[in-house]
């Protein structure tokens, strides 16, 4: 969900003043990119044209461009972008090879510089989606990569149109979770994704809420409000199976109905009386079970 996000920040750079022909710049350069790709000959050329830039060393190897295998995703367009302008000027030295450049839409400057200015821009969110791209990345992630993300946008070092571009894709970010998150807490984000980053032994000290201290108790009340789901719900196997209906008996053994359950004056009271119950059906089912070990009869649901 996050890097669905992600794109919607990206595509929101190309709507900045002077940006206007960075969309159809991108639609270009795929096309040019899949040429170079699918002929031989134009890998060849391309790899001859760098050996003999003036800039070209005896100790580089050539490079290939890359096509943009999932172009619904910034971070696969930023990687073809990566490889383009690596190998601009070989492209545009080609491109005033007349022979070899028939046929072929070459990109002018100013689509040349909007590419540089979208690639500068979207750098910004690289470290979001390196951490996306971890061995088993969790949604345990997702509040301090919004957070990362707002604070370089809005932080970000640059000038002139790429300025422009980060200021339109903090504004993509604001539009999605206000200027001042994380005090907007939950309001944008599923409440399990905050109680996941909570119970992450990385971010337990909940450092992005550090601007607000009062949303670290709401987190810590929702932990709680997912304890009490799981031990008072009917469904939970946890109670069921421990001791049976061992659970539903007296000190005697007789068969005791469960009561309606009553409401519990705080849900810390609440979890304190489940915990009490539980500990109280573990004693007895040791004492059962200590009885059968020394000579007793079996008891049905141990047996």
């Amino acid at each position: 969900g996050i890097e669905i996000y992600l794109n919607g920040i990206a595509e929101a750079a190309s709507t900045a003043p002077g940006m206007e022909v960075a969309d159809d710049a991108v639609k270009k350069a795929r096309k040019l990119v899949d040429i170079f790709d699918a002929s031989a000959a134009a890998k060849d050329m391309l790899v001859k044209t760098q050996k003999e830039l003036p800039n070209f060393s005896s100790d580089q190897s050539p490079v290939e461009l890359l096509p943009d295998y999932r172009p619904d995703c910034w971070w696969s367009t930023q990687e073809m972008l990566s490889r383009l302008l690596y190998l601009r000027k070989a492209l545009e030295f080609l491109a005033l090879n007349h022979k070899f450049s028939k046929g072929f839409e070459w990109l002018s400057k100013k689509e040349w510089d909007a590419l540089e200015a979208l690639h500068s821009a979207w750098e910004i969110l690289s470290i979001a989606h390196e951490l996306l791209c971890q061995k088993l990345p969790t949604v345990s992630l997702v509040p301090m990569l919004i957070q990362i993300v707002g604070e370089d946008l809005s932080n970000a070092d640059v000038s002139g149109v790429v300025k422009a571009a980060t200021q339109a894709m903090y504004k993509a970010w604001e539009e999605r979770f206000e200027k001042n998150f994380p005090a907007s807490l939950f309001q944008s984000l599923p409440k399990i994704v905050y109680v996941a980053h909570a119970l992450d032994p990385r971010f337990k000290s909940l450092e992005i809420f550090d601007s607000c201290p009062d949303k670290k108790e709401n987190v810590f009340e929702a932990i709680l409000e997912e304890m009490l789901k799981l031990v008072l719900d009917e469904r939970d196997p946890v109670v069921q199976s421990t001791f049976g209906d061992e659970v539903l008996e007296d000190e005697s053994g007789v068969h005791v109905p469960p009561k309606s359950p009553q409401p519990a004056a705080s849900a810390v009271s609440e979890l304190r009386a489940v915990a009490s119950k539980r500990r109280s059906g573990l004693k007895r089912g040791l004492k059962r079970l200590s009885a059968h070990l020394s000579g007793g009869s079996t008891p049905k649901k141990m047996k």
